[in-house]
């Protein structure tokens, strides 16, 4: 598959009508995982637009789509277990004052922008992504970037801070899921139906900007965490990752996370990536760990990638094509 590809792309560079030339090829990828994320979540890409995103992904010898599909701002994933999850979890006023005033002049309620994937849907991408030779991984954020799948079932929060909808707005919310036993049997139930949609080794479950103030001010949580023997917030961030690390043991998955979960006692085969620079993944490393470098600010694409007045919308500073064809792992082992 990729011999033609390579060959595909030394064609396409051909002037039309001309020769084939008569090469000889050596080419084998440098490393094992090489893929793109795509956030579903905070925006909702059609069906068609993700098989061109992979097939795009298949002509650059890319190798892992990364499908973030859980947030604060929406949940897309379809639980068949849990139908408000995408019922009300995938839907959202869009931010600003136009669109609250913007109402059905049927119901009288705002417009509301979203919309989810269906198992069936998430069946056909995966196996579009299959013959392209690409792996599909999901992820599904716990403990925190929680606040769409609480505003569905709040009872998954922690006491009662008034989530009545799913967010709009950017930035880091304090919602969290709580530490009741229901909880995790919620999350293994979600986890049962992932792995039966994504048949790639690794679950990813985020594990990122966990903000701890709900446990801190919550009795109940204090007395949750001792009935189960854990001492700290540290440590009920690890018993998050453990336990549901055990729970895909059981169904033969590898967890992998952002860094934040290398404070967790990780088992060898969990992988983790870094995104808060590279320190993560070599510390990853150092114990034993998988690891897959995606860099902020370097590897996040959405950056303005020049300063030019007729550039199009970008988040924080300038990031360029060069900056990133620039970026070199390897130098990092060294």
């Amino acid at each position: 598959f990729y011999g033609l590809v390579s060959l595909w792309q030394i064609l396409s560079e051909l002037p039309e009508g001309a020769a084939w030339p008569a090469l000889s090829l050596r080419d084998a990828p440098q490393f094992e995982w090489r893929g793109l994320m795509l956030d579903s979540a905070r925006h909702m890409q059609s069906v068609e637009f993700i098989k061109r995103y992979i097939d795009w992904m298949a002509l650059h010898k890319l190798n892992t789509f990364h499908w973030h599909l859980t947030d604060d701002q929406a949940w897309r994933l379809e639980i068949k277990a849990y139908p408000k999850l995408t019922g009300v979890g995938g839907y959202r006023v869009p931010a600003g004052d136009a669109p609250a005033a913007d109402r059905d002049p049927q119901t009288g309620q705002p417009r509301l922008y979203g919309g989810y994937y269906s198992q069936e849907e998430i069946r056909q991408v995966v196996a579009h992504a299959a013959s392209r030779h690409i792996q599909v991984i999901p992820e599904v954020d716990v403990p925190g970037h929680a606040t769409a799948a609480i505003a569905a079932y709040p009872e998954l929060g922690v006491g009662n801070h008034g989530i009545d909808r799913v967010p709009a707005s950017w930035g880091i919310y304090h919602n969290v899921f709580n530490l009741e036993e229901s909880t995790f049997e919620f999350l293994q139930t979600v986890l049962s139906e992932v792995v039966e949609l994504f048949p790639a080794p690794f679950i990813h479950l985020g594990g990122d900007e966990v903000v701890t103030e709900q446990w801190l001010g919550s009795q109940r949580i204090a007395e949750r965490m001792n009935e189960l023997g854990i001492d700290d917030i540290q440590g009920l961030q690890n018993y998050y990752v453990e336990r549901l690390q055990a729970f895909l043991d059981q169904h033969d998955r590898r967890v992998i996370g952002w860094d934040e979960i290398l404070q967790s006692e990780l088992p060898p085969h969990a992988a983790v990536m870094s995104w808060r620079g590279v320190t993560g993944a070599i510390e990853a490393a150092a114990k034993g760990h998988q690891t897959v470098l995606s860099p902020a600010p370097t590897l996040y694409l959405d950056h303005t990638q020049t300063a030019a007045a007729d550039a199009p919308p970008g988040r924080g500073g300038v990031i360029t094509t060069r900056d990133i064809y620039r970026f070199d792992p390897v130098s990092y082992t060294h």
